[in-house]
């Protein structure tokens, strides 16, 4: 159950990312979908680094779980969660310093516009790195269906955004969608996670 779970919540994650750009491509137009599509990829340089720290403190999390040490746990999610808002800070200020010219060295002039994409789903690209101990620790405490009930709450909030901003904002609603996904998703996992720890320490 644990293994299913755990890889159904990547294969949702990972999914709806790629349903989103397929949806930019279809109700926007493949001028606007491609600055989308850019903006995107270099977003998903903060997500390569979420998956970096989320792998590093799982087995921390799991190993200090199965030595019944609540306040071990607590202090790892309180010590990756500072450094990740620290890397956020530094890249996000790096993102707004250098995004133009990154997306002009990159694709050229004709892509500037894609800076203000740049700059939202970069947003929500440091809103999940800021989460990111946070489903670890649901999953190695025993609750990764409290994880993956997360997942998909976001993932609703995602499309039914998509469904209304699209329609008026093209591009800038699907980064805004992603936004308001992002803001729930660390929301909705800090409180689960506080929930888990709590109830993991009466035990």
């Amino acid at each position: 159950r644990f293994t299913w779970l755990t890889n159904l919540n990547s294969i949702i994650g990972t999914g709806c990312n790629n349903i989103v750009l397929l949806l930019v491509g279809i109700f926007t137009g493949a001028t606007d979908a491609g600055h989308y599509r850019l903006a995107y990829q270099l977003s998903q340089a903060l997500v390569r680094i979420s998956e970096m720290f989320s792998r590093a403190v799982l087995p921390e999390l799991a190993r200090a779980h199965a030595s019944q040490e609540a306040d071990n746990i607590r202090l790892l999610l309180r010590r990756s969660t500072g450094l990740a808002i620290v890397v956020t800070v530094v890249i996000a200020v790096a993102l707004a310093a250098g995004g133009r010219p990154v997306l002009q060295l990159v694709a050229g002039h004709a892509y500037l516009t894609a800076f203000p994409l740049l700059v939202t789903l970069g947003i929500a690209a440091s809103l999940d790195l800021i989460g990111v101990s946070f489903e670890p620790a649901l999953i190695a405490t025993g609750h990764a269906g409290r994880a993956l009930q997360v997942r998909i709450a976001r993932t609703g909030v995602l499309f039914a955004t998509l469904a209304i901003l699209m329609p008026y904002l093209g591009t800038m609603g699907a980064a805004l969608g992603m936004v308001a996904s992002a803001i729930l998703g660390l929301g909705l996992s800090a409180i689960t996670t506080r929930k888990a720890l709590a109830k993991a320490q009466k035990l």
